[in-house]
């Protein structure tokens, strides 16, 4: 029936992770000031309150099964990163003050959040923070005179373009490869975005909203060469992404597609001969002669031209025998 715990400088450098595995009531768990490196504890269902400050934790205890919480405290650590995922949904109360953070992504994963710390940390005051001074103003967890960075950011981060492009046909025999280019847009809300080729507007394949909205991601996918731009117009403010899609060489990229194409060659050469010799055979006029017959008696039916069949009835001719007209009837 224990509801709270006090393991404060105790010097602690590890905990196991089934330690608190009979304290399912338990509310609060003070493990401040001690020399925790790493955390893993099993999930406390009842939990709402988690001090874990003046420790050596690098990186985020992995908290998402401590459904119940609703404070944590993990200031004055070495913290590099603070991903969201990894903390519990419900969690309001959020202190990361003094730590080693250089960049913090916006924390869509915590609908609930109401108090973030975030003070004496190095953060990097550039274009990074962009969503989540955003996503953090929209909130409105603290004033900006608080904020480390000076606030509004630079403008040049107002808008801005992240563009990327994937081959999506390993191997291409067409002079037209299908590709997709996607392009991410950084800017206001109501900032003015398509795609364009040679000055024509293209259609979009995909357009979805990342970052809890703060920016779009558009697709295309084109199977045509050229440049291809994507261009976003904010007032007087416009940024493009250009890219040239040129045709790729034929190449067989497998041992397997050089072995379909050559059997499919010796098959379309079994089929080319038999076609050749039937069409030479029976539908092009011959100029071969037959052998003088040994049952005829008639000096005028001696030789026969076997075609054309015209002929037939016009009298014989005698030809005398050459090198040619014997590799002909043999």
């Amino acid at each position: 029936n224990l509801l709270t715990l006090r393991l404060d400088y105790c010097n602690i450098l590890k905990i196991q992770p089934r330690s608190f595995k009979t304290l399912i009531n338990i509310v609060s768990l003070d493990l401040s000031h001690n020399s925790l490196r790493i955390l893993s504890i099993v999930p406390l269902r009842r939990l709402r309150t988690l001090l874990l400050s003046h420790n050596e934790l690098q990186y985020l205890p992995d908290l998402s099964q401590l459904t119940s919480l609703r404070m944590v405290d993990l200031s004055y650590n070495r913290l590099i990163s603070l991903p969201s995922i990894l903390l519990p949904p419900n969690v309001e109360s959020l202190l990361v003050k003094w730590n080693s953070l250089t960049v913090i992504q916006s924390l869509p994963f915590l609908p609930k959040l109401q108090e973030l710390e975030i003070q004496g940390n190095p953060l990097d005051c550039s274009c990074l923070l962009r969503s989540f001074v955003k996503w953090s103003q929209y909130l409105t967890l603290f004033e900006p005179s608080s904020f480390p960075c000076p606030i509004p950011l630079p403008s040049h981060c107002d808008l801005s373009i992240d563009g990327s492009g994937n081959l999506t046909t390993v191997v291409s025999i067409e002079p037209y490869p299908e590709e997709e280019l996607c392009c991410t847009l950084h800017g206001p809300r109501n900032t003015t975005f398509l795609w364009e080729k040679e000055g024509r507007q293209i259609v979009p394949s995909r357009i979805e909203s990342i970052h809890d909205g703060l920016a779009l991601r558009s697709c295309i996918i084109v199977r045509v060469l050229g440049l291809i731009s994507c261009r976003a117009e904010y007032g007087n403010t416009t940024v493009t992404r250009n890219f040239l899609i040129e045709a790729p060489p034929v190449v067989l990229a497998f041992p397997s597609d050089i072995i379909f194409y050559l059997i499919f060659s010796s098959l379309l050469l079994l089929l080319l001969i038999p076609s050749i010799i039937i069409i030479n055979r029976y539908c092009l006029p011959s100029s071969r002669l037959l052998s003088p017959s040994p049952l005829s008696s008639s000096p005028s039916s001696e030789w026969e031209s076997v075609t054309p069949r015209v002929l037939l009835s016009l009298p014989p001719i005698a030809i005398p025998e050459s090198p040619i007209s014997i590799a002909r009837s043999l």
